[in-house]
């Protein structure tokens, strides 16, 4: 059962949020193995802000908190968790361009300091016309908001300035934590990432793990993201996170949910093979993806429950308030705020507040 949040709790996940010239791009066919160089993004994304990863990762009460925090005790904080000059990445463009002089983007996330020479999926990215970015200095060790978020933010922000590609085949990956790390800029920021390839790495939402984002960001990804898990049948803890993760998708009327296999293959990322799959589903060529307009019945009928659901947990917590339980309120509001996270707001920052001044005996 989840706890009630405290205002230590607050002060913590608040230390945790706080913690070139010209853009440069190697010919196409180039390595993207972390040999040479590397390649020096220019152009930051103006999402990639503290303030605005926390208001899209944090619950609605713990951000409303951090505000209310920062805003009481004076505390300033220092916009710029990434110093985008000092970054470098490895920049892998397809060997020739679309018929349409479009390309797509997919930023991958590794769980290591420079990602693994994917010679194997260099086919089926020039087929696509897909560039593959990927941040050095972004691998597990490091903070996914200070760090790999912000990364990847600005790489699809710099690379779209730089090329011209197709906003709407602008995709996130990654493998392991990194597939963690996608699944979170998948959610928080669908409309920078069309969709993602989670390869043997994802979590559930609606957990500890990772609450719904914002209701706008939320409405985006159920109309139009697109997931696809990619998982070895030998991983076995991850294939029981991605059913889990899946159902919570679900849960939350995000439909175009898609998986591929891989067998005999425990913790690993994918081969040529599966890798071809994997942007298949994500990037469809034959222009078969499942159109908005085709899901709008369904989605608009899982919505309507939703709220439904949202609505009756939330008139528990007023049932408990009026019934003086002050301390089982707050219990049972703390788990909506991560259960519902951005469905439940405002009103359950507004809930928040009331119990906090009932606390003090205001």
């Amino acid at each position: 059962m989840a706890r009630p949040l405290s205002a230590s709790t607050s002060s913590a996940l608040l230390a945790g949020v706080l913690l070139g010239a010209g853009l440069t791009v190697g010919a196409a066919g180039a390595s993207i193995a972390g040999e040479g160089a590397g390649t020096a993004l220019q152009e930051p994304s103006p999402l990639a802000t503290s303030t605005e990863l926390a208001r899209r990762t944090q619950t609605p009460i713990t951000f409303d908190r951090l505000q209310r925090y920062r805003a009481e005790r004076g505390v300033s904080i220092d916009e710029t968790p990434v110093e985008l000059a000092e970054e470098l990445f490895d920049v892998y463009l397809p060997r020739k361009a679309p018929a349409d002089g479009r390309h797509g983007l997919l930023v991958w996330i590794s769980p290591h300091e420079l990602m693994p020479a994917p010679n194997a999926w260099r086919g089926a990215l020039d087929e696509h016309g897909m560039i593959l970015a990927s941040a050095r200095r972004s691998g597990n060790q490091h903070g996914t908001l200070t760090r790999r978020m912000p990364l990847a933010l600005h790489a699809a922000h710099a690379l779209m300035q730089e090329h011209d590609i197709d906003p709407d085949r602008v995709y996130v990956g990654g493998f392991s934590g990194g597939a963690r790390a996608a699944l979170r800029l998948a959610v928080g920021f669908p409309e920078v990432f069309r969709g993602a390839i989670l390869n043997a790495g994802s979590d559930p939402m609606g957990s500890d793990a990772m609450s719904p984002p914002p209701a706008e960001q939320l409405a985006l990804l159920q109309e139009r993201g697109r997931l696809v898990w990619v998982t070895g049948v030998r991983d076995l803890p991850n294939r029981r996170m991605e059913q889990e993760s899946r159902d919570s998708m679900h849960a939350h009327c995000v439909g175009d949910l898609h998986s591929v296999s891989m067998s005999r293959t425990e913790h690993a990322p994918p081969d040529r093979r599966n890798f071809a799959k994997a942007l298949d589903l994500l990037d469809p060529l034959d222009g078969h993806a499942t159109a908005a307009a085709d899901r709008a019945p369904a989605l608009r009928v899982c919505r309507a429950a939703l709220a439904a659901s949202v609505d009756a947990a939330l008139s528990e917590v007023d049932a408990l308030i009026a019934a003086g339980d002050i301390a089982g309120a707050g219990e049972r509001l703390g788990a909506i705020d991560l259960r519902w996270g951005g469905l439940a707001a405002p009103r359950s920052v507004e809930l928040a507040r009331q119990l906090a001044a009932l606390r003090n005996g205001n």
